[in-house]
């Protein structure tokens, strides 16, 4: 994602040579620009000049220039671009107000007006296409000057979407408009003009805050004892298959983050002229001609004071099926409709924010002219420093308990500063209120395992493992619990269990007498039962309602560290733990690969080309689910490891190191990101659990990586880097 800071400086000779290059991926592009733009090279070439790029105001010197590069044209090989809709999402990072802010500056500093007739870029192109191709010079100098910018802030990673790139992501013909998509209303239950203002203002304020849906038309639907208002979000793709809800994933998605961000912003808003009415968020999905009764979904009855998310049944299948979390009722409402089929309603009773969805803007965001205030929790004796906006979060959350969705938005932002008491306490209160409350639960034990973890005196680490693990078999005993992220939240706290066992070993063994280079027999069998615990939560994982993706990844380093365990392939240094079989990686991920019917069997090859492409879509599908910045850089270092391993014994594919070092570099983008907030980084990739890091605890444990991958000669797995 390209920083928010630096805009355009004058810029060194590198990032002049990137971003030209990034507009001319070919020869072909250099042609097509000046079919395009008669005369502008002669204006653009002194300019390469005055910069030192070219000798001379030839297009020869420039050519020259162009002729080492080569980037790959075809194919789309990042999990957060697979139209150009979700590269503004997900490559960006900026609204479009903003970006169109960026691009016109640049424009007037390196005198680029005449690309655009001397006018203003604006956001209403951007818009377009999304949903159209660019077959229009107007059309395609903007994507000229988009790969340029993006050249410019991301150096070579930044040729990853050069000018052809962008071309390719846009569609290359008209997406028809209205037909499926996402419908979601909102609604509150007082008929009172100021309440249905702010609620129209909060929503349009949520959606400028939302990249990928760029200006969708707010539409009021008329109902006799509320205000209501909805938008519908078209479907950028389509599918012939049966069943197949693969094309609903950007729009369930985008859906329930907006969804969430208005349910906490409205909340937060201020209280003057009214009474807090009821909000009621409606999600349908289906073809929009269709989607006829979203009257019925917000006027069903509401049980609580606080606001609610619904979701039909078809809903809740794109939800599930497109790796989009949230814990939903276990029992249905349903509506009666006299002479139609019933409508089966769920409510949604918690999400797994502190994973997936984005922080609430004015929550983390502190504004320049504010003094950040003290705000001491009950039970606690410290006080902590937040916004003016976060101490009002802690207010109404206290007024009402039972709000568990705000009371996790605050639990959340809490733990990302580590904070983990007031977290902990925030907690606490949600399970008062109600003990099986299960994100709460979840969370709870997962910083009680970071405690554990991080704990230096051995005894303190087994105490918090201990209250951990309470929770862990509370949660695995809850007889309607099916949520992946519990099951892997409570292995991957048992895995950390075993590996600061494992690392206790090392630390005895080098200092004993005999210098043991691995562990003892007795040590062995002890750290097998462990990884076993931590095996059956992640297979569980895998058998849940959700697509077990996540779970099957540390299922994956589960096997590992037993294979590891029984082979003895492995020694003790004071580095720290040495693998000497490169391949056991390889070997283990295949196996496990042909258990879960991804492979074959036996397997044809070196295996890879016939793991590739579930590989993939797992790798794009999770990827599009996370949106949380502390948590996405974390993915983008899980796909490296999973394909740089795998192939480390083969030929590596231009195209694959290619994805590798894109990945890298997407990471320490959304770190960068991160740290503008002032937020700690989450990342299990350093050690076989959990932790947060400051950015440059990160920045120094990806730079390692890094090196890794550009030393092919090595033979050393990223993985390998977990144990030290």
């Amino acid at each position: 994602m390209v920083s928010k800071s630096n805009p355009h400086a004058t810029g060194t000779k590198a990032q002049w040579v990137t971003s030209v290059r990034s507009i001319f991926p070919s020869m072909e592009s250099l042609a097509d620009f000046e079919k395009d733009n008669p005369g502008m090279l002669e204006l653009f070439l002194p300019l390469l000049k005055k910069r030192g790029i070219i000798a001379s105001n030839t297009k020869a010197d420039l050519e020259t220039v162009l002729q080492p590069l080569s980037v790959p044209k075809n194919g789309n090989d990042d999990p957060g671009a697979h139209s150009f809709e979700d590269f503004l999402q997900n490559n960006i990072g900026l609204s479009l107000h903003e970006l169109a802010s960026r691009l016109n500056q640049l424009i007037e500093q390196f005198q680029l007006q005449p690309l655009f007739n001397h006018k203003k870029i604006g956001t209403a192109m951007f818009s377009r296409l999304k949903s159209m191709p660019a077959d229009t010079t107007v059309k395609r100098n903007y994507l000229r000057i988009l790969a340029f910018y993006m050249g410019w802030h991301q150096g070579e990673p930044g040729l990853k979407f050069h000018y052809e790139k962008l071309l390719d992501l846009c569609a290359s013909g008209p997406v028809e408009k209205g037909s499926h998509g996402i419908r979601i209303g909102f609604s509150i239950d007082v008929i009172d003009i100021n309440a249905f203002n702010l609620l129209r203002k909060t929503l349009k304020t949520c959606l400028d805050r939302t990249p990928s849906l760029g200006k969708l038309k707010i539409i009021t639907l008329h109902l006799e004892s509320m205000f209501a208002v909805y938008i519908d979000i078209p479907n950028a793709l389509t599918s012939d298959r049966i069943s197949d809800v693969s094309p609903y994933r950007a729009g369930i998605r985008d859906a329930v983050a907006l969804a969430h961000q208005l349910l906490i912003k409205w909340q937060l808003s201020p209280r003057k002229h009214f009474t807090q009415p009821n909000l009621t968020i409606g999600i349908m999905a289906g073809k929009f001609s269709e989607l006829t009764h979203l009257r019925q979904l917000l006027s069903s009855k509401h049980q609580t004071d606080y606001p609610q998310i619904k979701l039909t049944k078809f809903t809740k299948k794109c939800l599930n099926e497109n790796n989009v979390r949230a814990t939903l009722s276990r029992i249905p409402d349903i509506i009666q409709i006299p002479n139609e089929l019933p409508i089966y309603i769920w409510t949604v009773e918690g999400v797994w924010s502190w994973i997936y969805l984005q922080f609430p803007h004015d929550l983390i965001q502190k504004p320049e002219d504010e003094a950040l205030e003290s705000i001491c929790l009950p039970n606690q004796y410290r006080p902590a420093k937040v916004n003016s906006t976060f101490k009002t979060a802690v207010q109404r959350f206290y007024q009402n308990t039972q709000n568990a969705l705000l009371g996790m938005e605050l639990a959340k932002a809490f733990y990302y500063r580590k904070d983990y008491a007031e977290a902990l306490e925030v907690l606490n209160t949600i399970l008062r209120e109600d003990p099986q409350q299960l994100n709460a639960l979840t969370l709870k034990m997962t910083i009680l395992f970071t405690l554990a973890a991080s704990a230096d005196d051995p005894e303190r680490s087994e105490l918090q493992f201990e209250r951990a693990e309470d929770i862990a078999m509370r949660i695995l005993q809850m007889e309607f619990c099916h949520e992946e992220d519990a099951f892997t939240e409570i292995g991957m706290g048992r895995l950390g269990r075993a590996v600061v066992f494992l690392r206790r070993c090392r630390h005895v063994a080098l200092e004993s007498t005999q210098g043991r280079k691995i562990v003892t027999e007795e040590q062995k069998q002890l750290l097998i039962g462990l990884i076993r615990r931590a095996e059956k939560a992640f297979i569980r994982g895998t058998n849940s309602a959700n697509t077990g993706h996540r779970s099957l990844y540390y299922l994956l380093l589960t096997r590992l560290l037993l294979e590891l365990l029984r082979s003895e392939k492995y020694r003790f240094t004071s580095a720290g733990i040495q693998l000497e079989d490169p391949l056991l990686f390889q070997t283990t991920a295949l196996r496990l690969f042909q258990d879960f019917g991804w492979l074959p069997d036996p397997v044809p090859g070196n295996g890879f080309s016939s793991i590739e492409k579930p590989l993939m879509d797992a790798i794009h599908s999770f990827g599009d689910s996370v949106q949380l910045q502390s948590y996405k850089a974390n993915t983008f270092i899980v796909f490296s490891f999973l394909l740089h391993d795998f192939e480390l014994n083969l030929q590596p594919t231009p195209e694959n190191q290619a994805r590798i070092t894109a990945w890298l570099a997407q990471a320490a983008t959304w770190a960068e990101k991160n740290k503008l907030d002032g937020l700690y980084i989450y990342t299990d990739t350093r050690r076989w659990y959990g932790e947060l890091l400051t950015y440059d605890e990160f920045k120094q444990h990806l730079n390692m990586l890094m090196n890794i991958v550009r030393d092919q000669k090595n033979q050393k797995l990223l993985l390998a880097g977990l144990f030290n």
